[in-house]
């Protein structure tokens, strides 16, 4: 089951990666052209009024996209933060026995929440799916967010 959970979140975590990634060479191919037709107004900007406005035009959406670049960077390398090993798992797990064992039942509940994202039965088959969140196990040792509505009850 651990190593499933595992399997799982890094899929999960990788697609999420590689859609990003996919985004910000969308986005460098487009900064590129901008480029380019940066290069081909710059000789007449000083002398051509309309090619001055358009390469401030093209200046600025070179400089959006650079920072829409930024943005999906931070975000992967976010991501990236969050990719367990089986090792930090398999420690994660040990030490969340006698933690369990502690709690309340509203505290047992809250996590359960933060871990586990649905649970279908199938009753044709017989059978239960879990689904965790894909960062279920790395939130609790995450500082808290600002943004986040889940409070100890």
């Amino acid at each position: 089951m651990l190593e499933d959970a595992l399997r799982a979140t890094q899929a999960n975590l990788q697609a999420e990666i590689d859609g990003l990634e996919a985004q910000r060479k969308e986005i460098e191919g487009r900064i590129r052209q901008l480029g380019r037709e940066v290069g081909q107004l710059a000789p007449r900007a000083g002398f051509d009024e309309t090619a001055t406005r358009e390469l401030g035009h093209l200046q600025a959406r070179m400089r959006d996209e650079q920072l829409e670049a930024a943005k999906l960077n931070e975000h992967i390398v976010r991501l990236r933060k969050r990719m367990l090993d089986s090792d930090e798992l398999t420690g994660a797990l040990e030490a969340f026995d006698p933690l369990w064992d502690r709690l309340s039942p509203t505290h047992k509940a809250r996590l359960i929440h933060l871990l586990v994202d649905r649970i279908e039965y199938d009753g044709d088959a017989e059978t239960v799916a879990v689904t965790f969140h894909p960062t279920g196990i790395r939130s609790l040792t995450d500082p808290p967010q600002e943004n986040k509505t889940c409070q100890p009850a």
